[in-house]
């Protein structure tokens, strides 16, 4: 579950998995255990973050082992801020019921 005091959903719907855990967690299952659960049911989230190189997008979960989807090094240039969140939409566009992208506030702030 996204928390929205520090994170911003930039594409997807994770309502219904957000949904999901909450009433899980509540009848007393561990959440990494929900977690571990929807991942194996499809349920992937990406985050854009700034690097030394310029963007990046990478996995926002260990389950993925954080790695890298794209960025600077992969295109052997500078990935500015806007050319990596419309990849990202792109991406989760393929599957926007079980894709999520966000970036972190503090990211976010003054950038255009």
């Amino acid at each position: 579950m996204l928390n929205t005091a520090h994170f911003e959903l930039l594409a997807g719907n994770p309502e219904k998995w957000d949904e999901e855990t909450r009433r899980r967690v509540a009848q007393g299952e561990s959440l990494p255990n929900v977690q571990i659960d929807q991942h194996s049911r499809g349920r992937c989230a990406i985050e854009l973050v700034e690097t030394i190189y310029g963007y990046s997008i990478r996995y926002a979960s260990g389950l993925d082992n954080w790695g890298i989807l794209f960025g600077s090094r992969m295109a052997g240039r500078p990935i500015h801020r806007a050319e990596a969140i419309e990849w990202g939409k792109q991406w989760v566009a393929r599957d926007p019921e079980k894709r999520e992208f966000f970036t972190r506030k503090s990211d976010k702030e003054n950038k255009p």
